[in-house]
């Protein structure tokens, strides 16, 4: 989306995903399959003087099908209204340093007047999933105590 058709008031768009974008973006995920990709977008002009946009909405993902570990079985996702916000400003000339402390120093770039929200989308979705996967990985819960060894012992297993 052009940037320099934001006004004064917040700007809505309604993003839905392919057939053939969905399975592009679970081949680039290393996803078994993704059923469907969509978003509500708001974007709104936050500083005219170095055109700062933000770009905040809500997304949603159907039968996300995640590859199992070590050939466990797959997990399938469902996501529903999950929030995301990020922030867009042109680049000043001359470039300047980064200052983790300054509130703009994590603003993506405008690329060419044009914000890519396919894109800001499918990286949100990306997070989301990296997020819930690490979740996933805190809730190993085991039979044995903590600080006992494991073997597997059985013969048929492939080592």
């Amino acid at each position: 989306m052009g940037i320099a058709a934001l006004g004064r008031k917040v700007t809505r768009k309604d993003i839905d995903a392919t057939a053939d974008e969905c399975a592009a973006l679970a081949a680039r995920f290393d996803l078994e399959s993704l059923g469907s990709l969509s978003a509500n977008v708001s974007l709104s002009v936050v500083d005219k003087r170095r055109m700062r946009v933000r770009a905040k909405g809500t997304m949603s993902a159907s039968d996300v099908v995640v590859r199992g570990v070590m050939g466990s079985t797959p997990s399938i996702l469902q996501v529903d209204g999950v929030p995301f916000e990020t922030f867009f400003a042109e680049d000043e000339e001359g470039g300047g340093t980064f200052d983790s402390d300054e509130d703009d120093s994590y603003d993506e770039p405008i690329d060419n007047g044009q914000v890519d929200l396919g894109e800001l989308v499918a990286q949100h979705l990306y997070l989301h999933l990296s997020f819930a996967e690490q979740a996933r990985n805190r809730e190993f819960e085991t039979d044995s105590a903590a600080g006992t060894i494991v073997f597997d012992t059985d013969a048929d297993a492939d080592s």
